[in-house]
């Protein structure tokens, strides 16, 4: 088995848990470990691989059911299933939930699934934001629900409420343990906290976090890029979904690595000095990403332009956002919610806005410089369908 971080280890199980069906299948494993050896407790499947021919890399499959709610004090029903559906699954809508898992993973993920509803809770909406709110009304509607859906057809479930409850939306990567008519499933939970809100991207940052995404950060150091008294602000990956919800960015390079999106023959790990060129991000062929050791750090460099799912940052931003290399690292803090940041190249002291993480990429001729790992990466060329960089010690580039 390997991990999100890419070490590997050797597995060992009895017959009380199967593990011979999830050959190319992303999981969640509660395990004991031993040194390079795990034996696992519990083992639940994130997404199922897809049986194909002879392929390069397997696509994934991920099957979603949606269940439409509303409310004792709002029985409103504002959208219909025809409309949600294209809203989330139809893969030839670019701004649907499957259409960007479509085009950002290059066709290796599919989103396949159902909508259901409208189904009528006993509580008023306002229930759902309470502590425990949320299962006891997930509870009640999955009951009524249960004649009429096989939910062991899916591994992951989304609640949209039918108006605003009062309460964020929210996910969990975590699935949860359900009986049904169907027998016992686990279902990771994800609920959109007004139908309004759906196609706008809060859906697909919800959708993210059930798929094992955490939040895509912005790392601000002051007037400095790197070094000094740094902190990461929530959210402020100004050009990914995970970071600027409603800019429906693509994935970060880090995101799509963790996805298995990516894979080897598109990544590039910097154990020397040298000149190197990317693809755009976007595109289905090429080196998409950079990776540099960094200390107890890792950077990644990637390239995007402004179009397909990079449209709508470019038209709250400006195309010219996208015009050099995208500095991320990968800087942790798993308790807080957040495994990668968006390094600032054009740092404005004192502010932190969304506007000030959109002007992060490293521009023509400019260099970023880390003194505390002598490393600097300095921007060559760059054109419509490619990026070249030098990376090398500082001064040398």
């Amino acid at each position: 088995i390997q991990t999100t971080d890419l070490n590997t280890y050797a597995i060992y199980t009895d017959d009380s848990i199967n593990i011979q069906n999830l050959q190319d299948s992303v999981v969640t494993m509660e395990v004991i470990s031993l040194e390079n050896e795990v034996v696992p407790i519990e083992v639940v499947q994130i997404s199922r691989p897809v049986k194909t021919g002879r392929q390069i890399a397997k696509p994934i499959r991920y099957d979603l059911v949606v269940l439409l709610i509303n409310y004792a004090d709002d029985r409103s029903t504002p959208y219909s299933i025809n409309q949600v559906t294209n809203t989330i699954l139809n893969d030839s809508n670019n701004e649907s939930i499957a259409g960007f898992m479509k085009v950002s993973s290059y066709g290796r993920s599919s989103l396949k699934g159902d909508v259901f509803g409208w189904y009528s809770s006993s509580f008023n909406k306002g229930k759902i934001c309470e502590i425990g709110g949320q299962t006891l009304i997930l509870n009640e509607i999955m009951s009524q629900a249960d004649n009429e859906i096989d939910f062991s057809k899916y591994n992951h479930l989304m609640i949209v409420s039918s108006s605003n409850t009062g309460c964020p939306s929210s996910a969990s990567g975590f699935p949860k343990t359900y009986n049904t008519n169907d027998g016992q499933v686990k279902l990771s939970i994800g609920q959109i906290s007004s139908a309004s809100l759906l196609g706008l991207g809060t859906d697909l940052h919800e959708f993210g976090h059930q798929i094992g995404l955490l939040h895509a950060n912005g790392l601000e150091c002051g007037s400095l890029t790197i070094g000094g008294n740094c902190q990461s602000i929530n959210y402020r990956d100004s050009f990914e979904t995970m970071g600027y919800t409603y800019g429906k960015g693509d994935f970060n390079s880090f995101n799509k690595e963790k996805l298995g999106w990516l894979i080897n023959r598109e990544i590039r790990n910097v154990v020397s000095p040298g000149i190197f060129t990317l693809t755009p991000l976007e595109t289905p062929s090429g080196i998409k990403m950079l990776k540099i050791p960094a200390g107890n750090l890792v950077y990644s460099i990637e390239y995007r332009r402004p179009n397909t799912i990079n449209k709508k940052t470019s038209e709250l931003f400006g195309t010219n956002i996208f015009d050099g290399a995208i500095v991320h690292s990968n800087l942790k803090n798993l308790n807080l919610g957040y495994d990668s940041q968006l390094l600032d190249n054009s740092p404005h002291a004192s502010d932190t806005s969304f506007q000030d993480f959109a002007d992060s990429s490293l521009k023509l001729n400019q260099k970023f410089q880390d003194p505390a790992n002598n490393i600097e990466i300095k921007v060559l060329a760059l054109s419509e369908s490619n990026l070249t960089v030098c990376i090398n010690q500082i001064g040398y580039c």
